[in-house]
């Protein structure tokens, strides 16, 4: 799974990390966010900016997914993920990251 530095199509080189993750979903107001997943081991949750998505992670994602389970999602309203519900406030937002997290890593 390692990211090919030499390789001259970085498009390529991009579908080939994210075909090695697993893609998984929790709500998201009334949509999904999406999260993608690589390796095994203790987690590690990769959260981008206030914009973008899990791409901000994509030369970081091979470094890790060897001694980590790498997760890195689209926070909701960028990426592939849908809008938090209305009121857009921090509060939401938090909340929906909140309840994915405890989805998908109940015992962490």
């Amino acid at each position: 799974m390692t990211a090919d530095r030499t390789h001259a199509d970085p498009a390529t080189a991009v579908r080939k990390i994210e075909a090695g993750s697993r893609q998984l979903e929790t709500a998201c107001g009334a949509g999904r966010m999406v999260w993608r997943q690589w390796g095994a081991g203790a987690p590690i949750v990769l959260l981008h900016g206030g914009s973008g998505s899990w791409l901000h992670w994509v030369t970081t994602v091979s470094t890790l997914a060897p001694r980590y389970t790498v997760w890195a999602p689209d926070m909701p309203g960028f990426g592939d993920s849908d809008l938090p519900p209305q009121p857009y406030t921090l509060e939401n937002y938090a909340a929906v990251v909140g309840q994915g997290l405890r989805k998908l890593l109940p015992d962490s």
